[in-house]
């Protein structure tokens, strides 16, 4: 997944229902064990092979968890991807959800202006048990190639 593939399912979005691009946003939602894929719609998209570098994935909380010792992370479930006009966007969190602004990266390989690099590709909210501030001290994100740079 790159930058050119979420830009070409905003395009395919906004050509379908004649909707300017800049008034569209992509929604994430990781999917758990039990979720169907039976209802989705042509305008969803389902992403496989995304990697948590520094944290991993808890299905049964359906939140970033610790990884266990030695381990740097683990594969992503797959991730549903939906565009939605950006006035019909809403969120499925609770006051009480707290969320983590998780960067998406090509590859491992992070400068010190990492959101401006080529690498960067976009920002996800995922949902924690645990303040941000803890995910960005351990440098969580969102890898398309695991941290052995071979895509997943």
């Amino acid at each position: 997944m790159c930058k050119g593939f979420l830009t070409a399912v905003l395009q395919d979005y906004a050509t379908d229902h004649d909707v300017a691009m800049d008034k569209l946003q992509l929604r994430w939602h990781v999917m758990s064990g039990e979720q169907s894929t039976k209802g989705l719609s042509v305008d969803d998209y389902l992403l496989h092979g995304l990697f948590v570098d520094g944290a991993v994935w808890n299905v049964q909380t359906c939140a970033l968890d610790e990884p266990c010792a030695g381990k740097r992370g683990a594969v992503l479930p797959p991730v549903h991807l939906l565009v939605c006009e950006a006035d019909a966007v809403h969120t499925e969190t609770s006051d009480q959800t707290k969320t983590f602004p998780c960067p998406i990266y090509s590859c491992a390989l992070r400068g010190a202006l990492s959101t401006q690099s080529n690498n960067f590709v976009s920002v996800v909210n995922l949902n924690t048990q645990l303040d941000s501030s803890h995910w960005v001290m351990r440098g969580v994100a969102i890898l398309c190639q695991d941290s052995r740079n071979t895509a997943v």
